[in-house]
């Protein structure tokens, strides 16, 4: 079995967070987009923090619970993305673009697992 640490959306989730702090300490925000900044910085980075939580979960539904999580945290991710990426600004930042992809790549990953796990299991013969 694959270590938890190699899985594709622990991957994606760490360059998510790489991405989100390229876009955060860009040089040429200004302060008016300080407040989308900071809400983007903790939903994005959050994402890789919930997935590592999810390793330690108590049952197969608590599992499938903490991956809505990461959904939901990765959905408000690309909603500042978007925010974002409407200011006069954006063009100067690449970063943005990658991380929209990576969040929806998330979004896409957790709820194809969120998905397998609420199918049972067959029963043994």
């Amino acid at each position: 079995m694959k270590n938890e640490q190699e899985s594709p959306l622990c991957v994606k989730s760490r360059q998510l967070a790489d991405r989100i702090r390229g876009v955060v300490h860009a040089k040429w925000w200004v302060e008016t987009d300080r407040d989308i900044l900071r809400q983007v910085l903790r939903s994005g980075t959050s994402v890789g923090a919930n997935y590592r939580e999810a390793w330690f979960a108590e049952s197969r539904n608590d599992f499938a619970h903490k991956l809505k999580i990461v959904r939901k945290e990765a959905n408000e991710t690309l909603y500042w993305l978007e925010l974002l990426s409407q200011t006069p600004r954006s063009h100067m930042c690449t970063d943005i673009e990658f991380a929209q992809q990576l969040a929806r790549e998330i979004i896409y990953l957790t709820t194809a697992s969120i998905t397998s796990l609420g199918r049972k299991p067959p029963k043994p013969p």
